[in-house]
């Protein structure tokens, strides 16, 4: 399976040092989950109830899925392929496990919850075409291996389905709670600037 995966890796790994726009372009698509899915959960957040409960119901999976990332890394340490001296290396990263790959989940497992809960389809597809764009960006740019990419897919697929059926009920109790916390916040900094003018 090792062999196969650096065999993939080597076609799918860039062959000559990118120049142009594309290599202006290539680290900000490697990067993209990282301040695409915050902002967007932001954006939902500040919404109507059922995006803010979408979103809310993505941020516990996502923290969940990278949490089990860690701790895979922490059980099966795998190389990324600079540190097997195989292919280019394009952009910095650092020398810690490869699998499987934090981006790729990130946006994957937004995706997932989004096609799980049947809402805001257009954006959960293109979320999704998102995570395969990244994912084929890691590996270009020799940072990750495909089973990486593949591995991280499976995984947030798989979190995400659990989350769904196990978990959401019980987080909507936090959800809620959160509500109230934010309305309570909210009207109290709208009523404190009156106070004052009012003394």
């Amino acid at each position: 399976m090792e062999i196969i995966n650096q065999q993939l890796f080597m076609l799918l790994n860039a062959s000559n040092i990118p120049s142009g726009l594309f290599a202006t372009l290539l680290p900000m698509v490697t990067e993209l989950p990282l301040y695409l899915v915050p902002a967007g959960l932001v954006i939902m957040w500040f919404g109507k109830a059922k995006s803010k409960e979408a979103a809310f119901h993505i941020a516990c999976a996502t923290s969940l899925c990278l949490t089990i990332n860690v701790l895979i890394g922490l059980v099966w340490f795998h190389n990324r392929p600079f540190m097997d001296h195989l292919g280019l290396q394009l952009i910095p990263h650092a020398a810690d496990s490869s699998f499987p790959s934090d981006h790729v989940t990130l946006i994957a497992t937004a995706s997932f919850i989004l096609f799980l809960l049947k809402q805001f389809m257009p954006v959960a597809r293109m979320l999704f075409i998102g995570a395969i764009i990244t994912g084929w960006t890691r590996v270009y740019s020799g940072v990750h291996y495909p089973l990486d990419i593949l591995g991280a897919l499976i995984i947030s697929y798989l979190v995400a389905a659990f989350y769904i059926r196990f978990i959401r009920v019980h987080a909507r109790r936090l959800f809620l709670i959160t509500l109230h916390v934010e309305r309570y916040v909210l009207s109290f900094l709208v009523k404190r600037p009156a106070t004052k003018k009012a003394k």
